[in-house]
């Protein structure tokens, strides 16, 4: 029989019940395993519930910035414009209709004009011949529209609205299930995170708070980087093990996860680029007393304008990024478009003339829009 229970439900782990858990869910972009951690059921409904309530508030820094996972790719995110309008957004940055539009004008000499707007061919194909069924138009008035069907790239004439909230009780579970994984990871029974275990388990009150003041707990920060990380540091000394999480650069939080633990100090971290996958190395100083952990859970080392700052810088970054990446997305888009025209008929160098002038052709969109 293993020793091991689930740190949640203390049902005993066995083989038919192990499990992988992700300690950063694999949503964000998280790749690190542990086992023996928790059980395969407990694992479903966590993920259902507080790690898919993560997901869904950090969803629009998965899409701006690619995120990488495991298996699976990042789900288009409903995004909102300004006035109202809504588009999926896709993780390459480009964005499709949420619903197709067609205006169809009767013109005075008798003609309609016709305007569609859709998400596949299909559908503009379809869209198409309900226009020409109802308005009872023949097949050869309706074939040169039909043949006018093609992808077109486009770009938003407004901006989006992005709203971010962090909810404390299903996505700040999810932060602290993370802590209370890393710990296990790093030989720390998870038992012995008494206040961890008593938020999670017992209706507990929540053993965390928001940190972002100008004393950066992240000592070797590269500004903008939006990583994720976690941080345990179990002191002897104290009886206290605390734990530091970051998502994406700038949502910071500070836990402790026991008041009275008896075990070896040591140092625990895992930092994870979510744009490559990559583990990065970071130095984070963490040495809270109880009364500054206080302070902490009661907003007072918690400072607006230094948040603004550190959102501020990954947003640059995002902004960069998405720019960077349109770049390329078009450019080889228009390389690839350009490569169907050869001439056998022209010079080798007539046929690169040809073919400059159909990438700048099918960049002309990428071009306005950057001028606009």
């Amino acid at each position: 029989m293993s020793e091991f229970k689930c740190a949640l439900c203390l049902t005993q782990i066995t083989e038919e019940n192990n499990t992988n858990e992700h300690i950063i869910p694999n949503s964000i972009g998280g790749r690190k395993k542990i086992r023996n951690f928790i059980c395969n059921e407990c694992n479903n409904k966590t993920g259902e519930n507080w790690d898919s309530e993560l997901a869904k508030n950090f969803a629009p820094f998965c899409t701006m910035f690619g995120i990488k996972k495991d298996r699976g790719d990042v789900p288009p995110l409903r995004v909102k414009t300004i006035s109202g309008i809504e588009y999926k957004q896709f993780e390459d940055g480009t964005f499709q209709p949420l619903n197709p539009s067609l205006n169809v004008i009767a013109k005075e000499e008798k003609g309609l004009d016709i305007s569609i707007q859709a998400r596949t061919p299909d559908e503009a194909q379809r869209m198409l011949e309900g226009v020409q069924k109802k308005y009872k138009l023949k097949e050869e008035s309706i074939k040169p529209l039909k043949e006018q069907i093609a992808v077109k790239d486009f770009y938003l004439d407004e901006p989006i609205v992005h709203n971010f909230s962090f909810d404390a009780e299903k996505s700040g579970r999810s932060a602290i299930k993370s802590a209370l994984a890393l710990a296990a990871s790093g030989g720390i029974n998870p038992f012995d995170c008494n206040l961890a275990i008593d938020f999670l388990t017992n209706g507990g009150e929540p053993n965390f708070g928001y940190y972002d003041c100008n004393n950066d707990l992240v000592k070797n920060r590269e500004l903008g980087l939006p990583f994720h990380c976690i941080y345990i540091n179990a002191i002897k000394e104290t009886g206290q093990i605390l734990a530091y999480i970051e998502y994406f650069g700038f949502q910071r939080i500070v836990a402790c996860m026991s008041n009275n633990y008896l075990g070896e100090t040591k140092q625990i971290l895992y930092a994870i680029n979510p744009m490559t996958g990559e583990e990065i190395d970071i130095i984070i100083e963490l040495n809270f007393t109880p009364d500054q952990i206080k302070k902490i859970y009661d907003y007072e080392m918690y400072k607006p304008e230094s948040v603004r700052v550190s959102f501020g810088h990954i947003m640059d970054r995002a902004i960069s990024y998405s720019r960077e990446r349109e770049f390329h997305r078009v450019f080889n888009k228009a390389v690839a478009y350009a490569n169907q025209f050869h001439d056998i008929s022209l010079s080798h160098e007539q046929n690169c003339h040809l073919k400059a002038e159909k990438i700048i052709e099918s960049l002309q969109p990428y071009i306005k829009n950057l001028i606009k």
